[in-house]
């Protein structure tokens, strides 16, 4: 089963880091609710965030330079059905290794270095268990130390992995977290 969890996670950051692309859009002045119809779910963006990218998995939503928020669902494949609902898989396990691998290759191909976990979360998403981290790095991009919430959730009976990931300065991180938490409560499956 450990096999099965790595590959997985493999999975799952493999997708979220070649899934950006697409077109942007103009900052609205109030939150504005997003369809991605080919991922399966929709999301609010709070007000004042420009869309900047979509593509066939993920939305990304900016706010200045120093704010980012990407939410994404990426199919795993039907032949994982029966691992992730085999009562022997340690499933809350599984989401925690999983977003742990996610953080470590979002922070790589971020240049986001020193990282380190502040926060680890059983929690719920969407309606399905998830796992939420929170971690504070230095961003080289923008020259920062950065704020990062990675939320992650696996539809078990769709095989559809779904991910929230942000990135804030973190002098700027006070201010946008209600927005960040409004965002990922607005969230649903479809």
């Amino acid at each position: 089963m450990k096999t099965q969890t790595i590959a997985i996670i493999a999975v799952i950051a493999t997708l979220t880091i070649i899934s950006c692309g697409g077109s942007g859009g103009g900052a609205s002045s109030v939150p504005t609710e997003y369809l991605h119809d080919a991922a399966g779910f929709k999301i609010t963006a709070p007000a004042g965030w420009e869309m900047m990218d979509k593509s066939v998995e993920t939305y990304e939503f900016r706010q200045g330079d120093y704010m980012l928020i990407e939410v994404g669902g990426f199919d795993l494949g039907k032949d994982l059905y029966e691992t992730l609902n085999d009562p022997e898989f340690d499933y809350p396990l599984f989401l925690e290794d999983a977003s742990l691998g996610f953080l470590k290759d979002y922070c790589k191909e971020a240049a986001i270095t020193g990282y380190r976990v502040t926060l680890r979360n059983e929690t719920s998403w969407g309606g399905m268990p998830a796992f939420r981290l929170k971690a504070e790095g230095f961003s080289a991009p923008i020259n920062k130390t950065v704020t990062i919430d990675v939320l992650l959730a696996v539809n078990k009976s769709s095989c559809v992995a779904y991910v929230f990931a942000s990135q804030i300065a973190k002098s700027k991180y006070d201010e946008a977290s209600g927005e960040i938490e409004t965002s990922i409560a607005s969230f649903q499956v479809i």
